[in-house]
């Protein structure tokens, strides 16, 4: 397969190669919103065969480039709550069709599929979690959105939330700075 942006020459095309018979091949790390060339040729031993005639195609547009906001959550029993903000996608991003949230404790990982009108979700926690991960991002034809992650801890009777942008690695790095300050602080008091 060969494919190459609209506005380049065909001598520029990249290339994917199936093994075997395949008829169908992923093609990865495309621009979003950008018209391609596509071109297929057969091989073998002797060598290439022709170009079959080219088509064109246009990737969509990337999804939206923030996660949730106003995330909140609300421990009751064996229950946490999650709630967040609708995300509405700018003109140059694909549409919202709903939200994945991504369950973590331990070697337990849960995924759930909400439609775009939900913006909540009660998942059950285990007896005895000590903490859990949650991520919620945006799904999209473009793809998933960044993730808004929050980690829920059982250190209090409603639970304690320490959220952060899983993209951001700068106020993940201050957060991890700022507890061992602390924790220095505790120990030579």
């Amino acid at each position: 397969i060969r494919y190459w942006r609209q506005h380049e020459r065909e001598a520029a095309a990249d290339r994917v190669r199936t093994a075997g018979l395949q008829p169908t091949a992923r093609v990865s790390g495309l621009r979003p919103s950008t018209r391609y060339n596509v071109a297929v040729l057969v091989y073998n031993s002797a060598g290439t065969g022709p170009l079959s005639p080219r088509t064109t195609v246009t990737t969509r547009k990337p999804p939206p480039n923030r996660p949730p906001g106003n995330i909140s959550t609300e421990t009751i029993g064996s229950k946490v709550t999650l709630k967040w903000s609708h995300v509405t996608a700018m003109h140059n991003e694909s549409a919202v069709l709903g939200y994945k949230v991504l369950y973590k404790h331990e070697d337990q990982t849960v995924i759930r599929f909400l439609d775009k009108t939900k913006t909540s979700v009660s998942l059950p926690l285990p007896k005895q979690y000590g903490y859990v991960v949650l991520q919620i991002r945006t799904c999209s034809e473009g793809g998933d959105g960044p993730a808004h992650e929050i980690i829920v801890s059982q250190d209090s009777e409603t639970g304690m939330m320490v959220q952060k942008d899983a993209s951001s690695t700068l106020s993940s790095s201050l957060l991890h700075i700022i507890t061992g300050l602390v924790l220095l602080t505790l120990i030579f008091l």
